[in-house]
């Protein structure tokens, strides 16, 4: 994880594709990430 990343980030739970609970942390130790806030109003 680089330097640059807060641990408090990437110990931020998120939901993955399927629904499931992942660290954010471990989407980014194995591969590069585009990590995108989508906040929907309505």
């Amino acid at each position: 994880m680089p330097e640059s990343v807060p641990q408090e980030l990437a110990s931020a739970i998120v939901l993955n594709e399927q629904g499931g609970q992942v660290r954010l942390g471990e989407l980014w130790s194995e591969r590069t990430v585009v990590l995108a806030f989508v906040r929907h109003f309505g």
